[in-house]
């Protein structure tokens, strides 16, 4: 997922867990998961609303890859670890 999203990708998530704890309405559609038959069905839907409507999949691509460079990239993981390992040093001070 942040692989497609860092390409400028929308993506289709289930909105549980980690897709969608990463992802918000402005990238991604995320999927509420009720059934299986409902599940298929939506993300039919969510697909086809990407296919046919070039403005919302170029305007979802941009903002998750800002979203994915800003968040989800291996370098702010380290520099958000980082500032939380600081304040955790200073606390203890």
């Amino acid at each position: 997922m942040p692989e497609a999203m860092s390409f400028g990708l929308p993506v289709v998530v289930c909105n549980r867990g980690g897709p969608g704890l990463a992802t918000t309405d402005d990238c991604a559609i995320r999927l509420a998961v009720e059934s299986p038959e409902a599940l298929s069905q939506d993300v039919a839907n969510a697909v086809r609303t990407l296919v046919n409507d070039s403005a919302l999949r170029h305007k979802m691509g941009m903002i998750a890859r800002k979203r994915a460079q800003t968040y989800l990239m291996w370098d702010s993981k380290v520099d958000e670890l980082s500032e939380i390992f600081e304040h955790v040093l200073a606390s203890a001070r």
